[in-house]
């Protein structure tokens, strides 16, 4: 049906504020439905068993190279539209830097 493909990766990252910061995020490398598939609810459900499984926020990943279709994915189910474009093809939401997705399941961890 599907295939979705994560993994650390060393960015440096332009970040909305201003200056550039390396970091190491989980990275969607790459995020697949096979198109008899799309449109019906295969997308959501592997993406959201990962988020789940993973104690992931879709705020806090990095993407690489992101199609249109995934780009609208993203903002149809997980409200991420705003991201400042980087130099090394990948997108990072501007929700990655918000306190509220910065603290995503730490009160979990504890």
């Amino acid at each position: 049906v599907g295939i979705l493909k994560v993994g650390p990766k060393r960015l440096f990252v332009a970040k909305p504020s201003g200056g550039m910061e390396e970091m190491e995020p989980c990275c969607v490398l790459d995020f697949y439905v096979h198109e008899s598939s799309q449109r019906g609810g295969w997308g959501s459900l592997l993406f959201d068993t990962f988020l789940r499984r993973e104690d992931r926020h879709p705020a806090r990943l990095a993407y690489d190279r992101p199609s249109p279709k995934l780009l609208a994915f993203m903002a149809k189910h997980h409200n991420l539209r705003a991201f400042a474009k980087q130099n090394n093809n990948f997108v990072v939401f501007d929700g990655y830097w918000s306190e509220e997705v910065r603290n995503f399941g730490v009160a979990r961890a504890r």
